[in-house]
């Protein structure tokens, strides 16, 4: 259940009704019961923005609508705002996935996570590590770029790269082609199957 509510911003005001907008929508994440919520401005030039409220059920979509805390929220959109608003409810909303990067650029991002490690490492460790052996010493490494590749370089160049990982067109989930399943190949003729003829039985 998705409750949509949009607002036409005031000359001026536009970055006010963007925050107060934002903070009903923590409110109904707080306490409002809502699951998921997104903020929405138009790219047509109106400033109109709109912001859409996901709940599980009905009834906590209801509950909210009715809520003091909703009402006290909608004190600083009313200044910022013109017009009169526009309130849905719909039932769903159509599913988008967010294109997956491709295979370069997660090779790219790993690239640039581990390369300033791998020197990093080098310069810190290495000397302590040469009087090990081979096998020894990438086991040693190893437990120091892949925690770090993991748990700090990979999320930081992700999320500096975020636009660039993301870019692609985007298709609602409906539109995505099933896999294929793998095609069995026969191994053998089945224990059932009729041996085949020679030439000479043929011919005679």
């Amino acid at each position: 259940m998705v409750l949509v509510a949009s607002r036409q911003a005031r000359a001026g005001r536009e970055h006010e009704l963007s925050d107060s907008l934002a903070r009903i929508a923590a409110g109904a994440v707080r306490s409002g019961g809502a699951s998921q919520v997104d903020v929405v401005r138009s790219e047509d030039g109106t400033e109109r923005f709109s912001v859409m409220l996901h709940f599980d059920r009905q009834l906590a979509a209801r509950h909210w609508e009715a809520s003091a805390t909703r009402a006290h929220l909608l004190t600083p959109v009313e200044e910022s705002s013109e017009g009169a608003g526009q309130l849905q409810l719909l039932p769903r909303v159509a599913r988008v996935e967010p294109p997956s990067p491709s295979r370069f650029k997660r090779a790219v991002v790993a690239y640039l996570a581990i390369a300033p490690l791998a020197y990093i490492s080098q310069l810190l460790v290495g000397p302590a590590l040469l009087g090990l052996e081979p096998l020894v010493r990438a086991l040693a490494l190893s437990a120091l770029l892949v925690p770090a590749m993991t748990y700090i370089a990979v999320p930081l160049w992700t999320r500096l790269l975020r636009r660039w990982l993301s870019s692609g067109p985007v298709r609602p989930a409906s539109e995505r082609k099933p896999r294929r399943s793998p095609r069995r190949r026969s191994l053998g003729p089945g224990p059932d199957a009729r041996p085949r003829p020679s030439n000479e039985e043929m011919t005679s």
